[in-house]
């Protein structure tokens, strides 16, 4: 903001800022921060000014104190500013090179772009969850496509005054799964607490921060000096006062001048600018004061009710007196929020009412729908609350226009409590109560507020006494709906009424969706068969159909397909499906037709098609992405089953790629299943830590599902993680809470991978057990592998029997009869069957843990020993880009002594490793005299963590200096008391007992 002095004192802090706007430091976001009056506006101008002089640029928006309900303030600005520049050509090219879905959305926020383009008409959809998504899509594109064209940055002044709905885009586009190529600087007031959303992004690495300090002494100073006081002692006495904040220096010098004295308080120094100002010029104070926002000529003159050819001269006495400043459009804006704010509270409550209502009447006259809520809130603080009621209504249908759901809601809520005020306004124009109570229950749901919009459909119930027939329904259905969240029984009971009352009327959407709501909430429950479900999505198909609702058609069809699918009617359940897809939605609903394609590549993957779910999946994201949405449910959805089809075919690299490029960093309930599949991915890239994070960072999130699939989904991938990272005892701990009431369930053939790693886990426990001579454990890992069987055995759907959905099953079988021989002794001939079923399936990486335990059963008898070397080398070409996998058959190749590579396999020797390059850290002699478990000698078990490393007798000789028959006498030592057969063995068993983890340091 412009100032009558020259920026000083800050060159460190310019040159950074210089930086953040031309797209030099790691994020894309930068936040000034500081308190009012430090120069933060200041700052940002010479910033500006800096970059512009390099043709760069820079648009800027603002938010403001008495808009935080206008939605997306600040970016209306910046995209009128963009409109403004180069007679409008640049923001055509844009447009020209973004999708077609761009403008449209842009012309929401901005229409005058497109004069037959509003937002009342731009679609015919009521602000649906999915197109917040699309609008942000549409401007993260266009910023994209502006950012390839010219160097180009944002502004953003007073963010602490953010509305909900740009603090949501700021978000977006801040995240580095969104990055745009355009620097976004934002300034914000900080007092003794920071702006928690801010500092959510700072803490989550998004945005810099530059906090200003005030000005030491010498720079104020020398502000003092350019401000025409070369006095030293006045500016000592200014520098004790302002504490170094620029704005209060400049404001004590010019308050001081002609009378040498210095006010005692900031609102008196700030109060005695405003005397003298002649009533003209008072009147516009306080008119652009009371606004909040810059007001242009014309609606000065209507609000102070003097003539516009006589506000000339007191607008240039304003400004020469650095009070306000006029901007390049035209506009009026004071130059200082304190002095505004001080402005207002010198006035009377009389007074204030009296301008509030001038402005309200004066803004009533705009054509900008943006503006309805600031009318609105004048309103309300001039006490007029049917010209309130009025303009919330319009407010809250500009809101529902441009896709912000939380400002929505707030202009709702606050509809309901100026009902009364309303009472006597009837006709189309006007909700009905019930309207308005189901409005605030959608717009908390399209904001992601699950428990507001519980509660205010909880509150709607309240109005069933007076409702009509239709009403009840819709009030039942949503109360219903969204009881079932959190009371299951409590939500069904509600959806039961709700289907008894809309079977006796015509057909209504309402009823539909209570029909197929009840038949979720059924399933959830275990209540009612699967017949009778099917019988109520085919009840509701009949009244979709009724009313020709394509996109109510294909939602349904989806999930009759899905029902087919659970029952094991694999044809049937791809019949539905084409028929789905073959349905054409006109305009799209991808809220009620995503489902389709979510459920197909979900039958592709459990039918085992998984080139096709890349396919199929890829094609549908490709279409979310260029409609705007990529970051909605079911595109998350769609996202999480790509990456599995790609992860199970061993693509990791792919799928890692795919993933950062895709997934967004903000974690929430409809991303849990793209995160958690992120994790899996993680996990066979070998970042364990950063995979166990996650799940520790998500679990109360992940608990909160409820049903089975997710749960099961989820724990899958746990487990897995587990297991890698050697915590085998937590596997159980985790997955009978999902294994038990899934075995009781219709879809308990799908568990069988979950009850496979469980078997593994305790495996695990009873080979580890085992080598530690520990009988008790041994038992304990029987037992719980007993109680596994049982629950296998008890399963409504065997897991393992029969085939049909999974196409897994006969490979998990195979893998669960394997995984339970390791209880006793490894069966090598039960796991080359596990191989040959999973290379069927064309899963490299679960073939190649088969070999791997294959190839360890080989080694462990004499007679298969020969056997083993062809296994493993085969194990490690399909264990590629597996990070563990590759580690555990690199690891055995090398106790065993045999050669991965095609050199190796002609025969050529084992080069010998270096004595200090030990995988398990550098060779030390072992402060322990003997091991607990075996009994071993402190030399033994030197030479026990050589074998691991695969050494021969006689390179055991050379490192520890002692002879080859020597070495040869300690091997025979340590096999007799592992009381195993072979150097395999005990290293295997070494490993597993953590004979060969590094030793610690004395007092870690």
């Amino acid at each position: 903001m412009p100032s009558r002095s020259p920026l000083v004192g800050r060159q460190a802090e310019l040159g950074r800022l210089v930086e953040a706007l031309s797209g030099g430091l790691d994020r894309s976001g930068l936040v000034i921060s500081g308190e009012a009056g430090i120069g933060k506006s200041r700052l940002v101008r010479a910033g500006c000014d800096t970059l512009s002089a390099q043709g760069h640029l820079v648009l800027a928006g603002w938010c403001l104190g008495l808009s935080e309900d206008v939605p997306f303030l600040p970016f209306v600005d910046v995209l009128r500013d963009l409109a403004g520049r180069d007679d409008g050509r640049l923001l055509k090219a844009a447009f020209a090179a973004s999708p077609a879905y761009v403008l449209p959305e842009v012309a929401r926020l901005v229409p005058e772009v497109v004069p037959d383009n509003s937002p009342s008409n731009a679609s015919g959809v009521d602000g649906q969850g999915w197109l917040t998504q699309r609008l942000f899509g549409a401007v993260r594109q266009l910023l994209s496509t502006l950012a390839e064209v010219t160097p180009i940055a944002i502004v953003i002044e007073d963010a602490h005054w953010a509305d909900r709905s740009s603090k949501d885009l700021l978000r977006y586009l801040l995240a580095p799964g969104h990055a745009t190529g355009v620097p976004v600087v934002l300034t914000s007031r900080s007092g003794g607490e920071q702006d928690p959303w801010l500092q959510d992004l700072r803490n989550r690495g998004e945005v810099d921060w530059l906090a200003l300090a005030p000005l030491d002494r010498a720079h104020t100073l020398e502000q003092v000096v350019s401000l025409g006081v070369p006095d030293e002692a006045t500016g000592s006495a200014v520098f004790e006062r302002s504490g170094g904040n620029p704005f209060f220096t400049e404001q004590l010098v010019a308050g001081a001048s002609g009378s040498g004295a210095l006010p005692d308080t900031l609102s008196e120094l700030l109060l005695r600018r405003l005397a003298g100002l002649g009533p003209q010029a008072t009147d516009i104070v306080r008119a652009v004061s009371i606004a909040g926002r810059p007001l242009d000529e014309g609606i000065l003159a209507e609000v102070t009710a003097h003539p516009q050819e006589t506000l000339s001269d007191a607008l240039r006495m304003v400004t020469r007196r650095q009070l306000m400043v006029r901007s390049g459009s035209g506009s009026y804006q004071m130059q200082h929020a304190l002095v505004a704010e001080a402005t207002i509270a010198d006035m009377s409550d009389a007074d204030r009412h009296e301008w509030h209502l001038r402005v309200a009447l004066a803004l009533a006259t705009s054509e900008d729908a943006a503006l309805a809520s600031d009318v609105a809130e004048h309103f309300r603080l001039a006490g007029d609350a049917a010209s309130e009621f009025e303009w919330r209504l319009r407010s809250a249908r500009y809101s529902d226009s441009v896709f912000a759901p939380t400002e929505t809601a707030a202009q709702w809520r606050r509809l309901l409590e100026l009902w009364p005020a309303a009472h006597h306004r009837r006709g189309p124009q006007y909700p009905s109560l019930v309207d308005a109570h189901l409005r605030v229950v959608a717009a908390f749901d399209r904001a992601g507020n699950g428990p507001a919009a519980a509660e205010a459909a909880a509150a709607a119930l309240e109005l069933l006494p007076g409702a009509d027939p239709p009403e009840r329904v819709r009030l039942l259905y949503n109360g219903g709906a969204w009881l079932s969240v959190t009371d299951l029984q409590g939500g069904a009971r509600l959806l039961e009424a709700a289907v008894e009352v809309g079977s006796t009327l015509p057909a209504s959407e309402a009823y539909v969706l209570a029909l197929e709501r009840l038949q979720r909430t059924y399933a959830l429950l275990g209540a009612k068969s699967r017949v009778e479900r099917v019988r109520l999505l085919e009840r509701a198909l009949i009244s979709a159909e009724i009313l020709h609702s394509d996109a109510l058609v294909k939602h349904l069809v989806a999930f009759l397909a899905w029902q087919a699918m659970v029952r094991d009617d694999v044809r049937e359940s791809l019949i539905l499906l084409e028929r789905a897809l073959e349905v054409r939605v006109d305009p799209p609903d991808p809220h009620l037709e995503s489902p389709a394609d979510c459920i197909l590549t979900d039958v592709l993957l459990k039918t085992g098609d998984l080139p096709r779910v890349v396919d199929v999946g890829t094609a549908a994201l490709r279409r979310a992405d260029l409609q705007g949405y990529p970051q909605s449910f079911y595109s998350q959805i769609l996202l999480s089953n790509v990456l599995e089809a790609m992860r199970e075919q061993g693509q990791i690299d792919a799928a890692a790629q795919l993933a950062e490029k895709s997934i967004a960093d903000q974690f929430s309930a409809d991303s849990a299943s793209t995160h958690s599949e992120r994790a899996a991915i993680w996990c066979a890239q070998g970042r364990l830590d950063e995979a166990s994070e996650f799940w520790v960072a998500a679990d109360a999130t992940l608990k909160s599902f409820q049903g089975l699939q997710f749960p099961r989904e989820f724990a899958l991938a746990r487990a897995e993680l587990r297991l890698w990272q050697g915590w085998a005892g937590d596997v159980l701990a985790e997955a009978l809470p999902v294994l038990e009431p899934l075995c009781d369930s219709l879809e308990s053939q799908l568990g069988g991978g979950l009850f496979v790693l469980a078997m593994r886990a305790c495996a695990d426990r009873a080979v580890r057990a085992r080598a530690r001579r520990d009988r008790a454990g041994v038992g304990e890992a029987h037992a719980d592998a007993a109680r596994l069987s049982e629950l296998v055995e008890r399963c409504a759907k065997h897991p393992f029997e029969g085939a049909g959905i999974p196409a897994t099953r006969p490979a998990d079988r195979a893998s669960w009869r394997a995984e339970h021989s390791r209880l006793q002794d490894s069966d090598a001939s039960l796991w080359q069957a596990a191989a040959a079923a999973w290379a069927e399936l064309g899963r490299p990486h679960r073939e190649a843990y088969a070999l791997w335990r294959q190839s360890e059963a080989l080694l462990a008898l004499p007679s298969t020993r020969s056997a083993a070397a062809p296994v493993l080398r085969a194990a490690a070409l399909r264990a590629q880009q597996h990070q563990p996998l590759t580690e555990a058959v690199e690891e055995l190749a090398r106790r065993a002594h045999i050669d991965l590579t095609a050199s190796q396999a002609s025969g050529n020797s084992m080069p010998t490793p270096a004595p200090a390059a030990s995988a398990n850290g550098p060779l030390r002699k072992s402060t322990a005299s003997t091991d607990p478990a075996f009994g071993l000698t402190a030399r033994e078990h030197e030479v026990v963590r050589l074998l691991g490393e695969g050494y021969t007798n006689a390179q055991i000789g050379r490192t520890l200096f002692i002879s080859t028959k020597t070495a040869s006498v300690h091997v025979s030592n340590i096999l007799r008391k592992m009381d195993v057969t072979s150097r395999v063995q005990a290293a295997a068993v070494a490993a597993q007992t953590g004979l060969l983890e590094p030793e610690k340091p004395r007092g870690a």
